[in-house]
This record gives structure tokens, C-alpha cells and sequence, in this order.
């Protein structure tokens, strides 16, 4: 199963790569878009005993099916990174630059030198049982969006926050 997620997320990352997606932009609500990227993540939260809580609503403009792989990445680290029975915070908003979704996670947070790796493939899991390909994968998946995702460490009782942005279009 692992190796098949590997070369999977391979495969994407390749296909981005080359720029060989044609994405779908449309609008989705932020709550069918979460819904639809935690879906594949209700066995790993349950055996946790965590849970997602979604704050706020936005329609966002994006392609549904990579995005949502792309949040999935992002809320499937922060499961890895929480306790059991941790709440996974997904808050979501925008403003004159963007329309955003934040996952806020209850670890212990991320040092500059962890973040400065976490987007580098291969390098940033610290997970015996991760690869290092999910934040990179998705970064990439938002850049090709014309989007971006940015990191808050956290640290002294605050979870890490990985806030991805969907930058607005001329005419939005």
C-alpha cells in the first residue's frame, strides 16, 4: 500500500512536473472541497481519535481533484503530527489577495531549519513511516494553481499551520 502511494505521488509530481495537467479550475465551496480531501483520511483520524473542525466558508476556484489531493497531504501531516484525540483545525477566509484555508495541527510546531526542508523532496519527513513527497507534491500542486502554501511553526503549545493560498485572478 505504501509503496503504491509512493509511486503514485511520484507519478503526479512528474506529470506537474512536465506540465502535462490540464487543472480544471471551478468554484467549490471550502466545505465540500475539505470533505472531499479527508475522505481518504477517516481510518487514520479514527484510529487517532481525532477529528477536523472546519471554521468558516468560502467558495474557492480551483481544480477539485488536485487541490483536494493537495489539502489532503496537508491534513493527513497534521494527523501525523498530533496526538491522539487531537482536533486537526481547518480554518478557512480570504482577503484582498487571496482566498485561503489554514490547517493548524496540535504538535509540538516546526523549528526554521525543519521548515526550511519540508517542501524539498525526500528530505523533510522526520516519520520512519513517510517518504518526504506529500508537502512537496503539494506545493507543487498549488504553484501549477497559481497559488502558494505558506508555514507557521508554532512552538510553545502551538501546532504548526500550513496555510494554502489561492491567489485572486484579474476580475475576481
Amino acid at each position: 500500500h505504501r509503496t503504491e502511494w509512493l509511486v503514485s505521488a511520484l507519478l503526479k509530481m512528474a506529470k506537474l512536473e512536465a506540465n502535462s495537467v490540464a487543472f480544471k479550475i471551478s468554484p467549490i465551496s471550502s466545505a465540500d472541497l475539505v470533505k472531499h480531501a479527508i475522505s481518504s483520511l477517516s481510518i487514520q483520524l479514527e484510529l487517532k481519535g481525532q477529528a477536523v473542525q472546519i471554521v468558516g466558508q468560502e467558495e474557492i476556484l480551483c481544480d477539485k481533484r488536485w487541490t483536494s489531493e493537495a489539502l489532503g497531504n496537508i491534513i493527513k501531516n497534521a494527523s501525523e503530527h498530533s496526538p491522539h484525540g487531537a482536533i486537526i483545525q481547518v480554518e478557512v477566509g480570504k482577503n484582498p489577495l487571496s482566498t485561503w484555508i489554514k490547517v493548524t495541527d496540535q504538535g509540538d510546531g516546526l523549528t526554521r531549519p525543519q521548515i526550511a526542508k519540508i517542501f524539498k523532496r525526500f528530505q523533510g519527513s522526520e516519520n520512519a513511516q513517510g517518504f518526504g513527497i506529500g508537502l512537496p507534491l503539494a506545493l507543487t500542486i498549488m504553484r501549477s494553481q497559481f497559488g502558494d502554501i505558506d508555514v507557521d511553526g508554532g512552538g510553545k503549545g502551538t501546532g504548526a499551520s500550513f496555510t494554502l493560498k489561492f491567489y485572486r485572478r484579474h476580475g475576481e
